[in-house]
Formats: C-alpha cells, sequence, structure tokens
C-alpha cells in the first residue's frame, strides 16, 4: 500500500497493490475506488485532484470526489512522486532524472527542464528541492526554480537517497549515508550553503527522510535502532531506543513524535526528552504514520489502514480483527493526546 494523502476534509487516499486507488473517509468508509493498472504514488492537486503516478508509465489527474479520470499521460517514463507547486503546476522527475512540468488542465508535457532529479520536495515559494544519487555519480543536493532551471546545487557528504525534508525557517534537510555507510543529515539554508551536519552510530544501505518540529529539532531515525533529536544548531538533544525505525516519523500538534518501529509497533516519544509515552502494536508490520485531521494517527501496512482516535469506537470490516484491535488499543498505556484511557481504534482491511 502507499503511503496515505489526506484532504482538508479528513478523506484518505491510498494505491493498493493491484494498482487500486481508494478513498476512505474519516470512519473507515470507502467512498470510491478506481483500478489503474500499476503501483501508484499519489499526490494532492488543487480543485479537487488527485495525482497517480503509476509505475506502469502512466499519470492520472482523478476527481477527489468519485475517482473519475480527468486526464491520462501515458509513455511518460515517469519515477517516483509527482508534486504540485503553489500555483497549481504539476512537476515530476522522469527515467533520465529529467524534470518535467505538465499542465494540470490536461496532462500535456510543458516544459523539460533538464537536470538531475531523484527524491524532490517543494517549498512554500515553489522552489523543487531534490537528492540524486544514482550508480558511481556525485551525490547532490539542487534546488530548482521551475521558472528559470537551476538555481544551485550542494554535494553532501556521502549518499543522498532520501527525499529532502523542509523546516518551518526554510532550512533544508538531507540524509545522509556516508561513504563508509554511515548515517547523517545535513542542514543547507536556502542559498545552498551548508549550515551544520550531524552523524549517528547508524550504518546502513537504507535511510530515511528526518522530519523536523515547529521548534527546529530534527528527528532522524537510525539503523542503529534508535530515533536520534537534533537540535536546530545541529548538537545531539536526545537519543532513544525505538527498536530500529523503519521510515519517517510524524509529529502532532502537541510536538509529539510518532514512528514505525522493525518490531512491528508504534511508538509515541516525548519532544522533552524521547521518554516512550505508549507503544501500540497493530499486530502486523506498520510504515509511516501519519496525522490526520482532530490529531488522528493513522499506519498502514501491506493490505490494512489503521486508525488511533479518542474518538467513539466505530465499525470495521472484519469483527475478528475489530475485536483484537481494540483490545491492544485497550492495552495502550496513553491514547494519542495523552489522557488515558478511552483509546479507539479503526481498521480496515482493503483488498
Amino acid at each position: 500500500m502507499s503511503e496515505p494523502v489526506i484532504d482538508s476534509n479528513g478523506n484518505l487516499y491510498v494505491c493498493t497493490e493491484g494498482g487500486v486507488v481508494r478513498a476512505i473517509a474519516p470512519d473507515g468508509s470507502e467512498i470510491w475506488n478506481v483500478h489503474l493498472g500499476g503501483v501508484a504514488w499519489l499526490t494532492l492537486g488543487d480543485r479537487g485532484r488527485v495525482f497517480a503516478n503509476c509505475d506502469n508509465g502512466t499519470t492520472y489527474a482523478l476527481s477527489a470526489t468519485d475517482g473519475s479520470e480527468i486526464w491520462a499521460r501515458t509513455g511518460m517514463d515517469t519515477w517516483g512522486h509527482t508534486l504540485v507547486v503553489p500555483d497549481g503546476s504539476v512537476y515530476m522527475g522522469d527515467a533520465r532524472g529529467h524534470l518535467l512540468a505538465l499542465d494540470p488542465s490536461d496532462g500535456s508535457l510543458r516544459q523539460d527542464l533538464g537536470g538531475v532529479i531523484g527524491y524532490m520536495s517543494v517549498g512554500d515559494d515553489g522552489t523543487i528541492y531534490s537528492t540524486y544519487m544514482r550508480g558511481g555519480e556525485i551525490p547532490t543536493l539542487r534546488a530548482t526554480d521551475p521558472s528559470t532551471g537551476q538555481l544551485w546545487s550542494a554535494e553532501p557528504e556521502g549518499r543522498t537517497v532520501a527525499r529532502p525534508t523542509i523546516g518551518p525557517d526554510g532550512t533544508i534537510y538531507a540524509t545522509t549515508l556516508g561513504w563508509d555507510y554511515r548515517e547523517g543529515v545535513s542542514a543547507y539554508a536556502s542559498d545552498g550553503s551548508l549550515r551544520w551536519a550531524f552523524h549517528c552510530d547508524g550504518t546502513d544501505y537504507d535511510v530515511f527522510s528526518v522530519a523536523v518540529g515547529s521548534d527546529g529539532t530534527v528527528y532522524l531515525p537510525s539503523a542503529d535502532g534508535n530515533l536520534y533529536a537534533v537540535n536546530a544548531n545541529g548538537t545531539l538533544k536526545w537519543k532513544s531506543w525505538v527498536a530500529y525505525p523503519n521510515s519517517t516519523p510524524c509529529i502532532d500538534g502537541h510536538g509529539r513524535i510518532f514512528v514505525a518501529c522493525g518490531d512491528g509497533n508504534i511508538r509515541a516519544l516525548d519532544p522533552d526528552d524521547g521518554t516512550a509515552l505508549w507503544t501500540f502494536s497493530p499486530g502486523y508490520g506498520s510504515w509511516s504514520p501519519v496525522i490526520g485531521m482532530n490529531q488522528t494517527l493513522y499506519t498502514y501496512g501491506t493490505d490494512y489502514l489503521i486508525a488511533i482516535t479518542n474518538a467513539t469506537p466505530v465499525t470495521i470490516a472484519d469483527p475478528g480483527l475489530e475485536a483484537a484491535i481494540r483490545d491492544r488499543l485497550k492495552k495502550a498505556d496513553r491514547a494519542v493526546d495523552g489522557s488515558r484511557p478511552g483509546v479507539a481504534g479503526l481498521s480496515r482491511r482493503v483488498q
């Protein structure tokens, strides 16, 4: 299943195995589904559109209301996520590493900006930041103005193999994997100058993007089993054992950090010192938790989606699974908002 994306009404959009895009309401009911024939990475656009970039070489614009196709562009040989910049324009990378601009109204190619583009994020001003590392090429962090082309590029130490993260003050963070396979994160100013670099003890081939709190604290998941909290000046704030984080953490409106762990659990951590607030086991391996409306926490696996909330329990698809989920939720130490008891869960099997 793809990472869920959430619209302003709290509806979730996911792509399940087999290339089925599904829209799911906050209560867990399915709104619509459409079969695209390829696994897709989803992005929300303006004017009620969902963009699906499929591994079968087709990019779709779908109506968020009913899933109907607005347009489809084939033969793109695109790669990874689609980006929608503040003016509604659609950008994506292709297999060559070129940055492509599409007309959001019909999917036609507006411009091939060239460059070397990999994992991408977009700033509030529309600047596109990308990390790139393929083969033996020099790793780069690039900033691209969609109107004029490349602004600057930097060469972080080691490989840059995760999507860059943009902090609340505009700082750009690139997760790195050193040539000795030591993990870290580098912070760059908006002009491309290096502010600081931090290295942790983990060594692995896989690294994940960092999360950044409203105070500038950077949360770095590491293969050494810890989550590192790094101050805005690049010094260590704390590290907390979380049994090998397997995805980028997320942060709620109160600053609490949620991370999916290699032991199958979801952990909630206190931002002050990394103390575990609660641990929840969905009974399956989970990835990248995301925060929705009303501080609802969503986590997902290969064929399921779970919501952890303080609301009244809602009906879910599988009665047996419902009982198991509720039992585990009752055993959770604390709810998402820190209260106890009354954690309720919603789980939906997606076929």
